[in-house]
């Protein structure tokens, strides 16, 4: 892939919807292998632009420059290939904003994000795209490295246009990002969503979130390689990694069971409001239903190579409660000798913010660890903290990655 600058060839209607988009299906856009051809289209006063495979946009003309704020909305799917729910979500979705059935009033990019997972069918190719963003692929060299370059370019490009269209006499408005994602396993609450570390979560957002039916809410604790992050931290945008259920296989998905945020996310890019559907809850409240908050207490790193176990069943669902004393992990290749070295999940520093540093605590304890000649890699994990339940356990990462997180209901919602 390269990041240099594309030319974009002036199209007509007939040729975007059948050419460049085949059927209007940026699927089958993104999954076509063949050179990328780009283009823009001008449909009912929308210019739309085919910039690169799997990579959209709409514009409409003179938003923003009639008072209303000019509100730039990234909607991305499938930084893994196998989460198809959401991937066909955004599909239907750009099929009907290229046919005009579906109104723009924002600008809108829309991403498909790992078109190569996608044809495979798979979480990745050769590593996980959603832990290289936020220039961690500077460092890499893989299919994924490159495309979160190419992503990323598209994104800073789509936000400076909102800047420079502002400059221009503009109303400057905010920038939202949704990450659809699915999850290797079931979860206790069927969707909830990611807030990316050090941003606050606006009431706005609390409303689109439980309009759309999401049931729980969770805080990072640290800067990550994700792309919610990397929109966030790079361009301020309320950003948001959204898990909608399970993943399946491409046709076997329930659209139902994302009909609530399908229709708020047709409703912002129409820019209507948010409008609560109390029918679709069982309890048949008239209210927004609370969404619980919960928060990253610890992330669970594989630290040593072979012998590495994950102590947690396959059936066991996100957000299950373990008990105190549950041993999560352990490394099985531990010297001869070596002490039974554990970790709990109640040592990371409480202090002051300090973005990127690492835990002083865990920092002294491995520079401790290793003044004795012990290795720091050779702890296991323990659960210590009442009320701790797991989110994304996950086997098989690489030495240094995240095999768990490990989270914990606010107290008061």
């Amino acid at each position: 892939m390269t990041n240099e600058p594309l030319s974009y060839e002036r199209l007509s209607q007939e040729r975007l919807s059948q050419e460049l988009l085949p059927s209007g299906s940026i699927l089958k856009q993104a999954l076509d292998t063949g050179p990328v051809e780009t283009g823009v289209a001008v449909l009912d006063g929308v210019t739309v632009t085919v910039l690169d495979r799997g990579v959209i946009s709409f514009e409409p003309a003179g938003y923003g420059l009639l008072g209303q704020p000019l509100k730039s909305l990234v909607l991305s799917a499938g930084v893994h290939g196998n989460e198809t729910a959401p991937i066909e979500l955004v599909d239907a979705l750009v099929n009907d904003l290229v046919s005009g059935r579906q109104t723009v009033a924002i600008r809108l990019l829309v991403i498909l994000g790992n078109p190569d997972a996608m044809i495979k069918q798979s979480r990745f190719v050769e590593e996980n795209l959603n832990r290289v963003f936020n220039g961690i692929h500077e460092q890499r060299s893989s299919l994924e490295a490159d495309r979160a370059a190419v992503i990323e370019a598209h994104v800073q490009g789509f936000f400076e246009g909102a800047s420079s269209a502002v400059d221009e006499g503009a109303v400057a408005g905010e920038r939202v990002h949704y990450d659809l994602h699915t999850a290797i396993r079931a979860s206790a609450h069927e969707r909830f969503a990611i807030l990316p570390y050090g941003i606050d979560l606006p009431d706005a957002q609390m409303e689109f979130l439980a309009a759309s039916e999401i049931q729980a809410v969770l805080l990072s604790n640290a800067p990550a390689g994700t792309f919610s992050y990397y929109s966030s931290y790079r361009f301020g945008a309320q950003s948001f990694t959204v898990e909608l259920g399970k993943v399946r296989p491409f046709g076997e998905n329930d659209p139902s069971r994302l009909a609530a945020i399908d229709g708020q996310l047709r409703r912002l890019i129409a820019g209507q409001h948010v409008e609560f559907d109390p029918t679709s809850f069982a309890d048949t409240t008239t209210e927004l239903p609370d969404v619980p908050i919960y928060s990253v207490i610890h992330e669970v790193m594989r630290r040593c190579d072979e012998g590495f176990e994950l102590h947690i069943d396959d059936a066991v669902a996100n957000f299950t409660e373990l008990p105190v004393g549950h041993v999560l992990t352990t490394c099985t290749n531990r010297r001869s000798g070596d002490p039974d070295r554990r970790i709990g999940n109640g040592q990371r520093s409480d202090g002051p913010d300090r973005r990127g540093e690492p835990d002083r605590r865990c920092t002294e304890q491995a520079n401790a660890e290793a003044a004795s000649g012990v290795s720091a890699s050779f702890r296991d994990f323990v659960v210590s903290e009442p009320g701790s339940a797991i989110v994304f356990p996950i086997r098989g990462v690489p030495i240094g990655q995240r095999v768990a997180l490990i989270v914990k209901r606010q107290e008061g919602n």
